[in-house]
């Protein structure tokens, strides 16, 4: 083995030892910290309705985002150095609204003409989201973005809602197959959430403004091959403010620290 690669050898075998310690003496110097706060703002909400046979797609209208809000509490653990983890606890109001429209193709539904319909739903959820909280910058003002899971209970199942009067005969356009107009659904949701925002430091005090879209992998309606939809998942985005106050810091320097104080104190008791 010649000296050149002797010398490769060692200097591997140097970094794969010291980069670790390094590492971790990282973590213990870092001051961790433990915040608790509120979150609140706009909820804008779609479920994608898609049909499991062709000729159906005109039996679902024009599809946008259905305004709602969101509101709860917030736990942060900041862990290391640019890393730590948040969890939540959030009311939503969420659902879908569409409306007919002769440029999404036809407005036909059975023989019967739905232009400028427009029917929907309110759905309310608590939403429990667990994210990794990632965030760059200088300790006042802070670039973040996060990601992870987030499991959704409805609360309320709200009545299908239309634009035009209950004696309307347009009413009776849509299949009695449609699930849309009964109550049959999942109650649980489970999805993947992410986002991004900035954290602004006050004192003890975060205030931060980001923004968050969620993709739902449950279908609200039945998805087997005879059921009319085949997707039904829903797609959330908020707009939110979230205000955290720094209840805990510390690093684990600092808690050997205050153990061994502990103990000299009890010592010389």
């Amino acid at each position: 083995m010649n000296v050149k690669l002797k010398s490769t050898i060692l200097l591997v075998l140097t970094c794969f030892f010291l980069l670790p310690a390094n590492a971790q003496k990282l973590r213990r110097d870092h001051e961790q910290e433990i915040s608790i706060g509120v979150t609140g703002g706009m909820n804008f909400s779609r479920i994608k309705f898609l049909p499991n046979i062709k000729y159906r797609l005109n039996e679902v209208g024009g599809q946008s985002f259905r305004p709602g809000y969101r509101f709860g509490a917030v736990f942060r653990y900041i862990h290391q150095n640019h890393f730590g983890l948040q969890a939540e606890i959030n009311y939503a109001k969420a659902g879908w609204k569409e409306l007919y429209y002769e440029d999404s193709g036809t407005s036909m539904v059975n023989d019967i003409d739905l232009q400028n319909v427009e029917i929907g739903r309110e759905i309310n959820y608590i939403e429990m989201p667990i994210l990794a909280h990632i965030f760059f910058g200088k300790r006042k003002v802070r670039f973040y973005t996060e990601l992870g899971i987030q499991l959704s209970a409805m609360l309320k199942y709200g009545d299908l809602k239309w634009n035009i009067a209950e004696d309307d005969p347009r009413r009776l356009a849509l299949a009695e197959d449609d699930p849309r107009l009964y109550d049959d659904h999942s109650k649980m949701n489970y999805g993947l959430a992410g986002g991004l925002g900035f954290d602004f430091l006050i004192g003890k005090c975060h205030a931060i403004v980001g923004a968050r879209y969620t993709f739902g992998f449950k279908d609200l309606y039945g998805n087997k091959k005879g059921d009319m939809f085949q997707k039904s998942n829903t797609h959330l985005l908020n707009a939110t403010m979230t205000v955290l106050w720094s209840v805990r810091k510390f690093s684990e320097r600092s808690r050997k620290m205050e153990k061994i104080k502990e103990l000299n104190n009890n010592i010389y008791q």
